[in-house]
């Protein structure tokens, strides 16, 4: 698990496929759906993880309910509602914020030519 790896709850995945939790439960329970289990009481409790969720549902269907494309309907309606002058000013600071968090390229060394490389690696 990433710390950017989104999680959820059975209730929130079966919230969002609009299915009793119950149903969430029985496929964890099958191991049609991986899950982790985050107690050991009466009853478990567990966090499903995106990645399996990906892997049930697949990339698409997975994407389109739990991925990127719900915030970025959330963020498009953010946007449309302010003046254009906002919306703007809002851009350019989270571009400002993106390209101060870009990571530096790794330091390579020196690149070797292609005939050096040929040397280096005979055939």
């Amino acid at each position: 698990m990433t710390a950017q790896e989104p999680v959820y709850t059975v209730a929130e995945v079966a919230r969002i496929l609009r299915v009793s939790d119950e149903t969430i439960r029985r496929k964890v329970s099958s191991g049609e759906l991986g899950a982790v289990e985050v107690s050991s009481g009466r009853r478990k409790q567990y966090r499903i993880l995106y990645r399996d969720l990906v892997a049930w549902l697949g990339p698409e269907q997975a994407r389109a309910l739990f991925g990127v494309g719900e915030g970025l309907r959330e963020v498009r309606a953010f946007f449309e509602r302010l003046p254009e002058s906002e919306r703007e000013a809002l851009l350019q600071e989270a571009l400002a914020w993106a390209r101060a968090r870009q990571p530096e390229p790794p330091e390579t060394g020196r690149t070797l030519s292609p005939e050096q490389i040929r040397q280096r690696f005979p055939q």
